[in-house]
């Protein structure tokens, strides 16, 4: 079998969108189609043949990339079913794609499947919210801790131990074995220390199980699960000290999406607007400075960082909610643009700027003494 393979399509299990899909390849001396098995470290471990009975037909794209043994993974997002648009792409780039559009996967009603999007980003406030929407669902206390307990922190155990298995070439008999035998107590605390659970496998050795624990550090759903399975906290991050804030901004024709000729940028620029602030790192280290902020890297391959921030949103007049909105900061921007270097993404407002010419309108971002964000679109000048 070659070592080379294709990507051909996507397979979607859950059959609509948005959807997490599996990434379909072909091999250049092989007409099967397989799948990758990933390993902890996002790199593609091995590729194993699809089971044409077992999925639904592989969905053609417009993307075409070459994948080996050892390479970074690719994943594959969907976000509609009425048109092609996917999301192809390693790590790093998905995460920064599912924080742009975190409005689009609130819709979906089922916050078990919200979930699998927030683990996929490794957003830990993102999961922590949607987490405990879940935990709602449930009928008692036993089934929430039984969930916790197996679901969240066993079941991010097996599966890493699994990827790691997977690297060291250990047989499928050997795998199960040791999957088998990894355990998690109610208070989320595991066995792999356990002088007995090495035995069980000869080829793992304390190294393994410590590259395991550092891999589960930052894994959100692991974290969740032991946080609240020991009582620590209630899952969530908690904010920095903060203190009131305002800024306000009259919209451009730009922020308005309403340029004349070439493509409409799909953001507003956070600038300093006749405040008092130093707009390259006021966004970023002030205003939102106690957001989660996640690295990234934009399409074009810069360097960025995104933040999800929770808007209680009012737009001329009509209260939409709290709206997750993504917020980036580039410190090459100003370098580039010479104005600005962070951005309020549209997002969910894009459709409010689509049917209403928002040139001249004031934008107006305000956080409370308890951190709590609101935006506000509105016709006249704020009052200070």
């Amino acid at each position: 079998m070659s070592d080379q393979f294709e990507l051909v399509g996507a397979i979607n299990p859950r059959g609509k969108a948005p959807s997490i899909c599996v990434p379909a390849f072909g091999s250049r001396t092989s007409n099967d189609t397989f799948v990758q098995l990933i390993g902890i470290d996002d790199r593609a471990v091995d590729f194993e043949v699809v089971e044409e009975s077992s999925w639904e037909p592989v969905a053609p794209l417009a993307m075409r990339r070459s994948i080996q043994p050892g390479s970074l993974a690719l994943y594959c997002i969907v976000w509609s079913d009425e048109k092609p648009d996917c999301d192809i792409g390693q790590i790093d780039e998905i995460r920064q794609s599912l924080l742009e559009r975190r409005w689009l996967i609130d819709t979906i009603e089922n916050p078990f499947e919200q979930l699998d999007f927030a683990q996929l980003s490794r957003y830990q406030t993102w999961f922590s919210e949607v987490a405990q929407k879940c935990e709602a669902f449930f009928k008692s206390r036993d089934e929430v801790q039984s969930w916790l307990r197996y679901s969240l922190v066993l079941g991010r155990l097996r599966s890493t131990f699994y990827a790691l298995a997977l690297s060291k070439n250990a047989p499928v008999s050997l795998r199960r074995k040791m999957e088998a035998a990894i355990t998690v107590d109610e208070k989320g605390t595991d066995n792999l220390s356990d002088p007995g659970f090495l035995k069980k496998g000869p080829i793992f050795n304390s190294e393994d199980i410590e590259a395991i624990k550092r891999q589960l550090e930052n894994d959100v759903a692991y974290n969740y699960g032991r946080s609240r399975l020991s009582g620590a906290s209630d899952g969530k991050l908690k904010p920095a000290e903060t203190v009131s804030r305002q800024w306000t901004k009259r919209l451009t024709v730009s922020d308005a999406q309403r340029k004349r000729t070439g493509n409409q940028r799909g953001s507003i620029t956070l600038t300093k607007s006749s405040h008092p602030i130093d707009q390259a790192t006021y966004f970023r280290n002030e205003l939102f400075d106690n957001a989660e902020w996640i690295p990234g890297k934009s399409r074009s391959g810069e360097t960025l960082q995104t933040a999800l921030i929770r808007f209680s949103t009012n737009v001329l007049g009509q209260n939409l909610g709290v709206l997750s909105i993504p917020v980036s900061f580039a410190a090459n921007r100003q370098a580039r643009q010479g104005n600005y270097t962070s951005l309020l993404h549209l997002g969910p407002l894009a459709p409010w700027f689509e049917g209403q010419d928002m040139t001249n309108k004031w934008l107006v971002l305000e956080r409370d003494n308890n951190g709590a964000f609101s935006l506000t679109i509105q016709e006249n000048q704020p009052t200070v």
